[in-house]
């Protein structure tokens, strides 16, 4: 079979770039050290993050990022585990993908919006849980954090900042409604709060 290319279970393949590009939840952040007119090709940082401790991201994509020499963050959540264990990692395996050395972040126990003061006052809760379980198996405390739904509010952005979280990110809504594929927003240090 073509190095450049991926099985799939219906027999057929799909080209390794095209897949890095469906799989999961993933979502690109540009990030910027330096200001644009001084920046070199080592000075650029391509951050793939990939959501919801989907089974593919341990099966398929993190073998295959590591083949490639790429980094990237799995930002997990609870909330589908238990419930389809077949299509859903388990914590162990979690565990298995930190000791391949990529970054596991907090995604929330049940996957809930914390976009008012009512939700955003669960948080501490749902992501306690999921550090206890990271715990378990390995895995220190997230210090990064997958807003769910990609909605928040300011309380829930202080709520983090008071757990000792120094990344949140989102996905690319409001800006590009939900099924449609496309470059989302970028990260702009100018005009982004790192939060």
């Amino acid at each position: 079979m073509d190095s450049r290319r991926l099985p799939m279970t219906n027999g057929e393949s799909m080209d390794r770039r095209k897949f890095m590009f469906l799989a999961g939840s993933a979502t690109l952040v540009f990030a910027i050290r330096q200001k644009p007119s001084v920046i070199s090709n080592r000075d650029r940082i391509v951050v793939l993050t990939f959501d919801d401790a989907v089974k593919s991201q341990r099966t398929i994509v993190a073998p295959l990022l590591k083949e490639l020499g790429f980094g990237a963050t799995f930002f997990v959540c609870h909330q589908w585990m238990y419930s389809d264990p077949e299509h859903y990692l388990t914590w162990q395996e979690i565990g298995e993908m930190h000791r391949m050395g990529f970054e596991i972040g907090n995604h929330s126990w049940t996957h809930p919006p914390f976009s008012v003061p009512r939700d955003a006052a669960r948080l501490p809760a749902e992501l306690a849980l999921v550090e206890r379980e990271l715990s378990r198996v390995g895995v220190p405390k997230p210090i990064s954090f997958a807003w769910c739904g990609n909605v928040f509010g300011p309380e829930a952005i202080q709520q983090l900042a008071q757990l000792g979280y120094k990344l949140a990110r989102r996905g690319m809504q409001p800006e590009v409604p939900y099924g449609k594929v496309e470059v989302g927003p970028a990260y702009d240090p100018q005009n982004t709060t790192p939060s």
